[in-house]
């Protein structure tokens, strides 16, 4: 299995959460790297990214039942001829 491959989604689209999120890995482990290098000491993982990690999944899980909600609501309201 390549990289390629988890990031994607199971239908084949590009997974946004997963593409940031390897993003941000990738930006994290050159980074702590380059921080290690020169000062000797390790960095935390900053909070802050693991908030935007989160919120990315949580939105990228929420967005289709929100769609299909507002879909179902419209069809409830729509007037019958």
């Amino acid at each position: 299995m390549s990289i390629l491959t988890m990031l994607k989604e199971p239908d084949g689209k590009w997974s946004f959460t997963r593409v940031s999120g390897f993003i941000l890995l990738i930006h994290y482990m050159i980074s702590a790297s380059y921080i290690t290098v020169k000062t000797a000491t390790i960095p935390d993982f900053p909070t802050n990214h693991f908030y935007l990690i989160a919120s990315l999944y949580g939105i990228n899980k929420l967005f289709p039942r929100f769609k299909e909600a507002v879909k179902n609501v419209a069809e409830f309201i729509k007037p019958n001829k």
